[in-house]
C-alpha cells in the first residue's frame, strides 16, 4: 500500500505540470485537454496509466479523472488491456510479463478519440555496494548532530548511448516522502564505463531505513524530467510565463508515458 501511495503521490506532481495556459473561466469544453500519466515500472508493485482532463492553473480545482476509457499496452507479442480501479487510474494486471527492451505502446481510446505512445524498455544496470558514509560536520552545534549519512553506490553502465537514469532515495519511516530526492542522469559522457561510489548527497541519520530505487528510463524521459526541472523551479523576474511541458502522447493529449526496467534496494543504516 505504502508503495502504491508513493507511486501516486509521483504522478499527481507530474500531473501538476500539465495545465493549459488559458483563462481561469475557460478551461471548459473544447478547451480542455486530456491528461495521460503514466510511470511503469517492473517493480513489484501496482502499475496504472491516469487518464485525466486539464484543470486551471490559477484555482484549486483538482483533476477530474476520465472513467470509461479503453486503455491498452501492447508490444509486437502481446497486448494488455489494463482496469479501471478508479475514475482515471487505469492498472496493469500484477501477473504481466516484462519483455525486455521491446517497444512499448500505450494507446487510451476515449469515445471516438484515440492517443498513443511509444518506448523502448531498456534493460537496467544492477546497482552494486549500495552502503551509508558518514560525514563528520565540521563546526556543528550543541544542539544538532556531529555529521550524517550519505549514501553511495555503483553502476555499469551499458555499451548502448542514450541511457538515461531517474534515482529516487527516501527515509521509509518517513510519513512523506520528500521527492526533492529525486536525481536524474544521461550516459552521454561516460557511455559504457564502470561508475563508482556515486553519491545520492542525501542526509541519513542511524537507524535510519533508506529506499533506493533506480530506474532506467531513456534519454527522452530525461528531457522531460529537465522541463519539469524549469516549470517547478523559477526564481527569476525574467522566467517565462509558465507553460506545459513537453510530451510524447500522440492525437492531442498532454502528459508523458515512460516504461522503465527498475531496481529496488533497501539499507538500514547501522
Amino acid at each position: 500500500m505504502k508503495n502504491t501511495l508513493i507511486a501516486l503521490t509521483t504522478l499527481l506532481l507530474l500531473n501538476a505540470c500539465f495545465y493549459e495556459r488559458v483563462d481561469l473561466d475557460y478551461n471548459v469544453d473544447e478547451n480542455k485537454k486530456v491528461v495521460i500519466s503514466s510511470f511503469i515500472t517492473t517493480l513489484n508493485e501496482a502499475q496504472f496509466v491516469r487518464v485525466s482532463y486539464t484543470a486551471n492553473y490559477l484555482g484549486n480545482d483538482s483533476q477530474e479523472g476520465i472513467s470509461n476509457a479503453k486503455v491498452f499496452l501492447k508490444t509486437d507479442l502481446v497486448s494488455i488491456e489494463l482496469t479501471e480501479q478508479s475514475p482515471g487510474y487505469y492498472y496493469l494486471p500484477l501477473d504481466w510479463e516484462v519483455e525486455y527492451n521491446a517497444v512499448y505502446n500505450l494507446e487510451v481510446k476515449i469515445g471516438d478519440q484515440e492517443y498513443t505512445a511509444t518506448q523502448r524498455l531498456r534493460k537496467c544496470p544492477e546497482v552494486e555496494n549500495l552502503h551509508a558514509v558518514f560525514i563528520e560536520d565540521e563546526d556543528p552545534d550543541e544542539d544538532e548532530e556531529p555529521g550524517y549519512y550519505t549514501l553511495l553506490f555503483s553502476i555499469k553502465d551499458s555499451p548502448e548511448e542514450g541511457d538515461g537514469y531517474y534515482l529516487l532515495d527516501y527515509n521509509a519511516n518517513d510519513t512523506e516522502t520528500s521527492f526533492n530526492n529525486a536525481n536524474y542522469a544521461e550516459d552521454e559522457y561516460w557511455n559504457g564505463q564502470y561508475l563508482q561510489d556515486i553519491d545520492l548527497e542525501t542526509e541519513y541519520n542511524l537507524g535510519d531505513t533508506v529506499v533506493f530505487d533506480f530506474h532506467s528510463v531513456g534519454l527522452d524521459a530525461i528531457n522531460f524530467f529537465e522541463d519539469i526541472s524549469s516549470e517547478i523551479y523559477r526564481d527569476s523576474p525574467f522566467d517565462p510565463p509558465p507553460a506545459n511541458v513537453s510530451t510524447n502522447i500522440e492525437g492531442g493529449a498532454i502528459g508523458y508515458f515512460i516504461i522503465a526496467d527498475s531496481r529496488r534496494n533497501i539499507l538500514v543504516i547501522e
